[in-house]
């Protein structure tokens, strides 16, 4: 499946980087961007000309018909210049203030606990960058405006086109499907509902408008479609753009590869009628959309999230975030260690629930690095699956540990550190149940290990 991944629009980065620890911190970057109010509106659209709307109109009815959906008569055309673009993003990043600013640090910190990005690695320079630089395409609901970024005027070439096509999917979305009522399910969602509505419903949209797409091209052009859309140029472009780490990348791609997945099955099995059903009752988890299969079963997660454990760390102590911690977001952490994509997929496999709560504590030196402490806790659909995944998980503290940790049997527990980098894991067999709990300085991993109150 071809990657059009920056295609998607602005929202797709925060919210695939909020599945990593699934950030509080990425709404208020995407709130600077993507709210729809006034400080957000994009730049002025360079209008298309009359014979290119003529064109684009084409493009629209023709995606319509293979999607089998009803055209959005009143969506607005235009195009940004890269440049144009690439200084409005600048421009909204900026704004993030300086409270707003030391809370993604937190989540940077526990980014980095989970190995997910690396110890230099500013979470705000990376994904503003990729956005400036790679976004392809949007749809603004809100504003019910399509936007395309290029450099080469509106030439709609078969690339461009490729973009339009996947990008007018967006606005037949809007009409066919009650927006209010998919915005609901992530709205009145909960930290015990354990689902994944946020990161479940983008993909849903996303998977859609990529199939489409395929099928558009493939009718336009045939089979070769890709040799008429990708050049030599677009390919080196791409491979230029790859800067985030490789974690991040495949949060990055999860709405397009495996999300087209998801929604290449459903239609493969029912074809668009499928389709059209899964967003009467989405997925609610990526378990879901990895194995389509459970989302036809309604396989749910069990268990709620854990109880909160910051009167164990110690003073000054608060509870940053807390939520779900999907199959994806396991396997993500698991290859990023391992780069071992089958070991990590089927270590992840079985997931039953998981959550991931992150404490900081309160800082007298505002420019150094924030204290923090993250607790993951997960559960397995088995005790085959929860052995398998902990065989696994000894490797990852194997290599991340550097082969230093001390095991204790009567209590469970399993500990190591290495550079601003304390944890311990401690298991229940009866429960299938696994917590881990890393911290970026000992004493709080400690203090937390002595509670003992995590095997309950």
């Amino acid at each position: 499946m071809t990657d059009i991944r920056r295609s998607a629009g602005l929202s797709s980065t925060f919210k695939l980087l909020r599945a990593a620890v699934l950030l509080a911190a990425a709404p208020l970057l995407l709130g600077a961007i993507c709210s729809g109010g006034d400080d957000s509106i994009l730049p002025d659209l360079e209008p298309f000309t009359a014979e290119q709307e003529q064109r684009l109109h084409e493009i629209r009815d023709v995606a319509a018909k293979v999607r089998g959906l009803d055209v959005n008569e009143e969506t607005i055309e235009g195009t940004l210049s890269r440049s144009i673009f690439r200084a409005y993003i600048d421009e909204e990043y900026a704004k993030i203030d300086d409270d707003d600013r030391a809370e993604i640090e937190a989540f940077s910190v526990a980014l980095r606990l989970f190995h997910l990005i690396g110890p230099d690695d500013d979470i705000i320079e990376l994904v503003s960058e990729d956005d400036g630089t790679s976004i392809l395409g949007m749809y603004l609901s809100e504003e019910g405006r399509l936007v395309l970024i290029t450099d080469s005027g509106a030439d709609i070439d078969p690339y461009n086109e490729m973009i339009l096509a996947h990008e007018y999917v967006h606005s037949f979305q809007d009409v066919a499907f009650d927006s209010e009522r998919l915005h609901a399910y992530i709205d009145n969602d909960d930290n015990d509902s354990r689902t994944e509505y946020d990161t479940t419903i983008s993909c849903l949209k996303e998977g859609d408008a990529t199939l489409t797409m395929v099928l558009y091209m493939e009718e336009v052009y045939g089979d070769d479609w890709r040799d008429v859309a990708f050049t030599d140029d677009e390919d080196e472009d791409e491979e230029a753009e790859a800067a985030l780490p490789p974690a991040l990348e495949r949060y990055n791609n999860f709405n397009y590869i495996e999300c087209t997945r998801f929604v290449t099955t459903l239609y493969r099995d029912g074809g668009w009628e499928a389709v059209n059903a899964a967003y009467q009752n989405p997925p609610r988890t990526t378990e879901q959309i990895l194995h389509p299969e459970k989302f036809l079963a309604r396989e749910a997660p069990r268990n709620p999230a854990p109880a909160s454990i910051v009167d164990t760390l110690g003073e000054g102590w608060s509870l940053l975030d807390i939520s779900p911690f999907g199959e994806f977001d396991v396997y993500n952490y698991l290859v990023t260690i391992l780069e071992d994509e089958l070991v990590a997929a089927q270590a992840a496999a079985g997931w039953g629930s998981g959550s991931t709560a992150i404490y900081v504590q309160d800082q007298d030196d505002i420019a150094g690095d924030p204290t923090v402490l993250v607790h993951l806790r997960l559960d397995w659909d088995s005790t085959v699956d929860f052995l398998e995944f902990l065989t696994v998980f000894g490797e990852v503290i194997n290599i991340v540990s550097d082969g230093e940790w001390e095991i204790d049997q009567v209590a469970v527990t399993l500990q190591w550190e290495n550079t601003d980098e304390y944890g311990f894991v401690t298991w229940n067999e009866t429960l299938n149940r696994v917590d881990v709990v890393i911290s970026s300085e000992r004493q709080p991993r400690d203090n937390a290990m002595a509670a003992q109150i995590l095997r309950r």
